[in-house]
């Protein structure tokens, strides 16, 4: 099956984070208007809310008064929807949105079970254990979570693995993703960073176990 765009958005404000998936670029912004216009006058309210763009004002003058931790990102990923088998209520299907946040950014993955965003959370946890933890010896099996309380303990919430599980009509994603670029034309920049952390982790991920029923959202 030909890979969807879906868009996840992640809204981190100062008492969590919320996660969303959109259907297009368009929906994901018209959230962010509505979450802004729906903060503005408690956040803001010698401010005037503007008629246009009330997002990009409302985030920026977050950020212009020092609070850079609140924030709206809106992530696309390319998926095979087809992989995701594990319905809800009627006509729902669970997405599971996995968060990786690292001192370097943030990198979100759509997962088709939770048993599939762990086993991408032990693939991180191994893959970094020998350069973040060199004096301490990697469990043989269930490595994720140690890692992550090890560095919570250590640096507090820099870094931290999520699992958010999304009820959503697949239905309603039919956006195409656009072809992979041909060989001899070479990505660069955000867009390399991009598709090297989708294709690695779906390469990680194809002998992941098969879904089972949610057992509701995950944590750190």
């Amino acid at each position: 099956m030909p890979d969807t765009t879906i868009y996840v958005a992640v809204y981190q404000h100062k008492y969590g984070t919320d996660t969303y998936v959109c259907a297009s670029e368009t929906e994901a912004l018209d959230l962010r208007d509505y979450l802004a216009r729906a903060n503005w006058a408690e956040e803001m309210p010698d401010t005037p809310l503007p008629v246009n763009a009330v997002g990009d004002a409302y985030f920026a003058a977050l950020a212009n008064r020092g609070r850079r931790n609140e924030y709206f990102e809106i992530h696309r990923l390319a998926c095979d929807l087809s992989r995701f088998r594990e319905a809800g209520p009627p006509p729902t299907t669970w997405l599971h949105i996995a968060r990786y946040e690292h001192p370097q950014g943030t990198e979100v993955f759509a997962c088709a079970s939770e048993a599939e965003a762990l086993a991408l959370r032990d693939d991180l946890a191994r893959a970094h254990w020998a350069r973040e933890l060199p004096d301490t010896p990697p469990p043989a099996t269930d490595i994720g979570k140690p890692y992550f309380t090890a560095l919570a303990a250590r640096a507090g919430d820099n870094e931290y693995f999520e699992i958010d599980a999304e009820a959503c009509d697949l239905a309603r994603f039919t956006e195409a993703a656009p072809p992979t670029r041909p060989p001899h034309v070479a990505p660069d920049g955000a867009e390399l960073v991009a598709i090297k952390a989708q294709y690695a982790a779906r390469a990680r991920l194809r002998g992941s176990p098969p879904p089972g029923r949610p057992a509701g959202r995950g944590g750190r």
